[in-house]
């Protein structure tokens, strides 16, 4: 069987008006939820495709992307006799503005999800998302460090 390595950049955003942050996913016109992702163009750094793909995908352009930490994913998956080796980073980063305009020919529908909502809709063949979880302990790991630093 034929093997094709697969790298893509994209990036988890995260709106938090409230005290219960969200963050932003897409339904793929294939049916699958992720958080706005792709592939990069010829000599483009990955922070610039994240950035390019969020833009294309929902239109958001006011953000603030760190680019460390960043979080992988990994997954296999065989389509026609190739089986597909899958990388994704994704940087976190913090939307100044909660408006999505998506692109109907790549995206089906948008949605702010809070993080058990998140955990529900990014599932791939039953397991997780380990991008998720990641960013998830290192968010409220750094809001509690920033709570503390406060007082």
């Amino acid at each position: 069987m034929e093997a094709v390595f697969d790298y893509s950049y994209g990036v988890i955003p995260l709106w938090q008006e409230t005290d219960h942050p969200q963050v932003l996913l897409v339904q793929h016109n294939a049916g699958h939820w992720s958080f706005p992702k792709g592939h990069p163009e010829s000599g483009e750094t990955p922070v610039q495709t994240a950035k390019r793909e969020l833009e294309e995908e929902t239109g958001v352009v006011n953000l603030t992307l760190q680019e460390t930490p960043s979080f992988k994913q990994q997954y296999t998956f065989s389509r026609n006799g190739t089986l597909h080796h899958k990388t994704v980073i994704y940087f976190p980063a913090l939307l100044h503005e909660g408006g999505v305009s998506v692109d109907p020919e790549e995206i089906y529908q948008h949605r702010w999800a809070r993080p058990q909502q998140a955990r529900e809709l990014l599932r791939f063949q039953g397991q997780s998302n380990p991008a998720l979880e990641a960013f998830l302990s290192w968010w409220y790991g750094a809001s509690a460090q920033n709570t503390r630093e406060q007082k």
